[in-house]
């Protein structure tokens, strides 16, 4: 789930292609050319490296 302002957004782990990484974001490529991007110092819980590896774990490749 992400959350900006006061919106939220749930996503399905199978709607995830893959995602690709700058140096401030984490960026989820979806089906139907849709793209999220989560910035790196924005996690409640967690970081970075602990959501690429969550997701690395659950994407279909």
């Amino acid at each position: 789930m992400t959350t900006e302002n006061k919106n939220q957004r749930e996503i399905s782990y199978n709607h995830i292609l893959k995602y690709i990484e700058t140096k401030n974001l984490i960026i989820l490529i979806l089906d139907g050319r849709m793209f999220v991007p989560l910035y790196k110092n924005g996690f409640i819980e967690g970081d970075a490296e602990s959501c690429k590896r969550f997701i690395d774990g659950r994407i279909r490749k």
